[in-house]
């Protein structure tokens, strides 16, 4: 019988009391990222039950989160415990990044606990590093034209489902904005001169109007997206027909906002419009508009749709920053996920 029945409950309260918090700066964290954290305890505490150890959530040590990552990892070290519990070892192997995010996840945990550094590096639990081994570099195109689609088509097989979420879509392609924050975006209200924005701006210097988003951002970070182009301007008149007041969001009326995120993911799976079926998610307009602004910037294709690293070591510096700030990004690393030219540099700087 077990010691502690109520494991369950006993967690939930945990979850409850800490999970609104982000692990290391003084804000609040996004419903998603809670809903995630939550589920991923649940799944680890359940694991360590079934490998036989009968914990409380205020009891894990450091041997439990050793068998935890090796069971997580088909470590030959847990096979002896499986067979004798009747575990089946894992079928499949986890990404390492969802590896990263468990760990993560349960590191957090063990600080509200008051167990700070129970948890180790990820590499220390396994024999082999590289197996989970996280690389953020795009290896392939994930924008929609990367994949042979016509995204204009796309869009008018969305709208012929649902007209709204049709021009949530096209605003991440012709500003590279997350799903959130178009869903967010109040049309009216987002659209800045130039003359109101504020003088240390890195835009305000050099466009006439941009597009302000914050809401719906990670972190909710501001960010000025430069209007420079007819497609841009095209997209923000018709998403204001959308929105029926000044202060009105861009997202179905009446509706909460994770109802609205939910249609949004309903729509696209219903216009075919997932990786199983076209390779390509909603995201990957954010791509598509990454790896255009990178072109418009720097005159030549980004490495991952099979340009030559730009030799002018300065101006390529200068694009990633311009590309890296309009998607929102405080560092030019991140946004080598959606080009993989920092990685093409640093080699060629290497053979010099």
């Amino acid at each position: 019988m077990s010691n502690h029945p109520d494991w369950k409950g006993a967690l939930q309260a945990i979850i409850d009391r800490h999970n609104h918090r982000h692990a290391k700066r003084p804000k609040d964290i996004g419903f998603k990222t809670g809903e995630e954290r939550a589920r991923g305890l649940f799944l680890m505490f359940r694991i360590l039950r079934q490998l036989g150890f009968d914990l409380s959530p205020q009891g894990p040590g450091g041997h439990h989160v050793a068998h935890l990552f090796w069971y997580l990892t088909g470590d030959p070290r847990v096979e002896a415990l499986c067979r004798r519990r009747g575990v089946t070892m894992p079928e499949r192997r986890y990404a390492p990044k969802y590896l990263q995010s468990l760990a993560s996840t349960l590191r957090t945990f063990c600080g509200w606990i008051g167990k700070p550094g129970l948890v180790l590096p990820l590499e220390r639990y396994v024999a082999d590093p590289a197996r989970i081994a996280c690389s953020a570099i795009a290896r392939q195109d994930k924008g929609w034209e990367g994949h042979g689609l016509d995204i204009a088509a796309l869009l008018l097989r969305i709208a012929r489902i649902d007209e709204r979420v049709a021009i949530m879509c096209e605003l991440q392609w012709v500003f590279g904005l997350r799903r959130k924050e178009a869903v967010m975006l109040q049309p009216h209200r987002a659209v800045v001169p130039a003359g109101l924005l504020p003088i240390e701006a890195p835009v305000a210097e050099f466009y006439l109007v941009c597009l302000e988003v914050e809401r719906g951002t990670k972190g909710g970070r501001l960010r000025l997206v430069p209007i420079v182009t007819e497609a841009q301007r095209a997209a923000l008149e018709r998403a204001a027909r959308y929105a029926e007041f000044p202060d009105s969001y861009l997202g179905h009326p009446g509706k909460t906002l994770r109802q609205v995120l939910d249609r949004y993911k309903n729509v696209l799976a219903r216009a075919g419009i997932t990786t199983k079926e076209l390779g390509v998610t909603g995201h990957g307009l954010r791509h598509q508009f990454a790896g255009d602004k990178y072109f418009d910037l720097g005159k030549i294709a980004c490495p991952v749709r099979g340009g030559d690293p730009m030799a002018d070591r300065e101006l390529l510096e200068r694009v990633l920053l311009a590309v890296s700030r309009q998607l929102g990004h405080n560092r030019t690393q991140i946004t080598a996920a959606y080009l993989e030219a920092l990685t093409r540099v640093r080699n060629d700087n290497a053979a010099t």
